[in-house]
């Protein structure tokens, strides 16, 4: 990677990290106190929290099966509440091993089946994949990798990505415990969220 993009991979990353802090440190704070975080997100609050969830799971992607590591940014990340419903549009793009932007667009809504209250997609996922105009190792190497199996595998079941996304999070305020639980409940307007440390 160039120095110039890894600079911006960087800032970026940082940018994000940032933008998550003072959530962060609330749950850190809470589940420090009394082993309880509670809160109604709004869906502005929601947006870096989920960029940073997407960036994670990018970046522990392989492509092909070999281990080389993929340089990206989450360009957009929007959410809108409603009606308990989470509608979620992001875009990300990939500058190495391969260029792409790959556009993510889906509804997540409560799942009535799930003890503790978690979230379902709600009819499937729409992902637009896009490369430069004949790069065929681009496109060859997203086939291999399968970013909309991937993207099934963990939006099946948010709250298990967030117990394996955001203790390292945690982490970085002082919060060295396990996390036991995390239960996601959609109401009107909001995300009623609720996270148990043992």
């Amino acid at each position: 990677m160039s120095k110039r993009g890894k600079l911006m991979h960087d800032r970026l990353a940082q940018g994000l990290s940032e933008a998550t802090t003072s959530i962060e440190e609330r749950i850190a704070y809470g589940l420090s106190a009394n082993g309880l975080f509670q809160a109604h997100l709004t869906a502005a609050e929601l947006e870096p929290i989920l960029s940073n969830v997407l960036f994670t799971l990018i970046d522990k992607q392989h492509f092909a099966g070999v281990s080389v590591p993929i340089k990206h940014v989450v360009n957009s990340m929007r959410v809108e509440i409603g009606n308990s419903i989470a509608a979620v549009l992001c875009e990300v793009t990939i500058h190495e091993p391969i260029a792409a932007d790959i556009r993510f667009r889906y509804d997540l809504v409560n799942n009535d089946l799930s003890e503790p209250a978690n979230l379902k997609l709600r009819n499937g996922l729409d992902v637009r994949e896009q490369t430069r105009r004949f790069d065929l190792a681009a496109k060859a190497a997203l086939a291999a990798m399968n970013v909309k199996r991937i993207a099934l595998a963990e939006l099946s079941d948010p709250a298990r990505v967030i117990l394996k996304t955001l203790p390292p999070r945690l982490a970085e305020h002082d919060f060295d415990g396990r996390l036991k639980c995390v239960a996601l409940k959609l109401n009107d307007d909001t995300l009623h969220v609720t996270i148990q440390s043992t």
